[in-house]
């Protein structure tokens, strides 16, 4: 409601706005990005999964940042398609590199937070996908 999409109302794009349960709050300190990713991980984000495994044609997928919603959303969708964690691992770094001076603004305005914690770091992913894979495990 804030931010409108442009591409909402674009003629050429099926929209579909479905937000995240959780991942609007920066963690406050860097124990808590994994815990924060696995909160994602659930049945809203199921139905993103389905939504875009189901679609005829190309997907786009964002959130604001761009770094742990579409993080999450990117690994899981990459783990289902086969990928290696390594590979996933890598994915998810290039976005350090392609929003570090977006996110150095963005903690330059809000001294509260740490540039470590908005910064993606590879243990972030790893140790998601850890609790992710046991969690799915227990499952059956």
């Amino acid at each position: 409601a804030k931010r409108p999409c442009p591409l909402e109302n674009h003629s050429a794009f099926s929209y579909h706005h479905m937000p995240v349960s959780t991942g609007d709050i920066v963690p406050r300190c860097v124990e808590d990005v994994p815990r924060s990713y696995m909160a994602m991980a659930d049945e809203k984000m199921e139905e993103i999964i389905a939504l875009v495994e189901s679609a005829p044609t190309n997907v786009l997928y964002f959130c604001n940042a761009g770094k742990d919603r579409t993080g999450v959303l990117s690994a899981l969708l990459l783990r289902r398609m086969g990928a290696s964690r390594q590979e996933i691992v890598d994915n998810f770094l290039i976005t350090a590199d392609n929003l570090k001076e977006m996110l150095a603004e963005f903690v330059a305005k809000r001294p509260e937070l740490s540039i470590h914690v908005v910064t993606p770091r590879a243990w972030y992913m790893e140790t998601f996908l850890d609790r992710y894979e046991a969690r799915e495990s227990a499952r059956g």
